[in-house]
């Protein structure tokens, strides 16, 4: 996340994000501000 957060305000808005998150932004916005919180962000897979 924070590799994305260009202006260091700890969310991320549609213009930071690339990639499949910049696809996915509506659907993972789940609180529809308009901003991906780190809450909001999928968690990657654990590893066995």
């Amino acid at each position: 996340m924070t590799d994305m957060d260009s202006n260091g305000d700890g969310k991320l808005s549609k213009s930071e994000v690339r990639g499949p998150l910049k696809n996915d932004f509506s659907r993972i916005d789940r609180n529809n501000d308009g901003f991906i919180s780190e809450d909001e962000l999928p968690k990657p897979p654990m590893k066995k």
